[in-house]
């Protein structure tokens, strides 16, 4: 139905990603795209653009900065300012940050259709994303298959065979924690989508 991949590495999140209202006030606002940044921040089956509003008056960290590959940030003063600060910091320093062409261009990201939650409390979910946002490695990202609908995805994926079988992939921690990296959440069985009635998903 799906493929999982990692969400978006960083190299440094306290720097790169960032609340609403620091992006206006630093002026970086448009250099930036909306994000999922802890796993708290989806507790439903859909993630709506009501849902981000939501965390964005909650002052949540719910923007990434994302700069262009072919752009120079240093020509921009605000940006540049910003990027200066962070050189200061030492997030240059970093592996992620050091081993790229540009320190400052965090790769791969792209907006999925649903996400996947890397460590779980309870059971493993799928959300659908309906915000537009992407996230951090904290939540894996899901690209669904050709014609399948991610909001019967995740309700067909919300049952108790499901649940149980994440134990057999998942690694489990201390706390009952489980853990499912993105070839794991692969292989987990869901009620085919196409049965789920829109009156479950809707």
């Amino acid at each position: 139905c799906a493929e999982v991949d990692v969400g978006v590495v960083t190299g440094r999140n306290s720097f790169f990603c960032m609340t609403e209202t620091e992006a206006i006030n630093r002026k970086l606002e448009e250099f930036t795209v909306p994000l999922v940044s802890r796993s708290a921040q989806v507790s439903a089956l859909n993630y709506t653009k009501k849902d981000l509003a939501l965390q964005v008056e909650k002052e949540s960290v719910t923007r990434l900065l994302a700069l262009e590959p072919d752009s120079d940030p240093f020509q921009q003063p605000f940006l540049a300012k910003y990027l200066e600060e962070g050189i200061t910091a030492g997030v240059t320093d970093g592996f992620k940050c050091r081993t790229r062409r540009n320190w400052w261009q965090v790769p791969s990201v792209w907006v999925p259709d649903g996400f996947m939650l890397r460590q779980i409390s309870t059971h493993p979910r799928i959300i659908a994303n309906l915000s537009g946002a992407t996230s951090t490695d904290t939540v894996h990202r899901v690209r669904t298959r050709k014609g399948v609908d991610v909001k019967r995805l995740a309700v067909g994926s919300f049952n108790s065979a499901t649940f149980a079988l994440s134990e057999v992939p998942g690694r489990s921690y201390g706390g009952g924690i489980l853990e499912l990296e993105p070839s794991e959440c692969g292989t987990l069985p869901v009620v085919n989508p196409e049965l789920i009635p829109s009156s479950l998903h809707s």
